[in-house]
């Protein structure tokens, strides 16, 4: 079991942690940016934003490292964002989360998503 996640970006390797939550940048179609701070934890789908923004269900949102400024989408899985899981410097785990908002979805393994997390979808 991990006790303490801490996720990366896969581009720049740097970690998204900070202050006990996961710090993105986010873009919306109408190209409005911002900060969203998510819960580490999987299972919880808690968030916050730096300012108050109103999602529109099913909207899709791009999620941008705040290190390198890249998108995070997975080119495998184009309605998730990829992140890593460092657990040790030589142990990476891709974890994947639904960049849809009101769908929680998150998938944590090395292939094929071996641990699912949240609601049951086809990807």
């Amino acid at each position: 079991m991990i006790n303490e996640y801490n996720y990366h970006c896969f581009h720049c390797k740097n970690q998204l942690n900070k202050n006990q939550e996961v710090e993105f940048l986010i873009e919306r179609n109408t190209k409005e940016r911002g900060k969203i701070f998510l819960s580490p934890t999987p299972k919880s789908y808690n968030y916050r934003t730096e300012l108050e923004i109103k999602f529109i269900k099913d909207e899709m949102v791009d999620f941008i490292c705040v290190h390198c400024n890249k998108n995070l989408v997975s080119k495998q899985y184009p309605k998730f964002v990829k992140i890593h899981l460092k657990v040790t410097d030589n142990v990476l785990i891709d974890v994947f989360f639904s960049r849809v908002h009101g769908v929680q979805k998150t998938y944590v393994g090395l292939e094929d998503f071996k641990d699912i997390y949240g609601d049951e979808m086809n990807l």
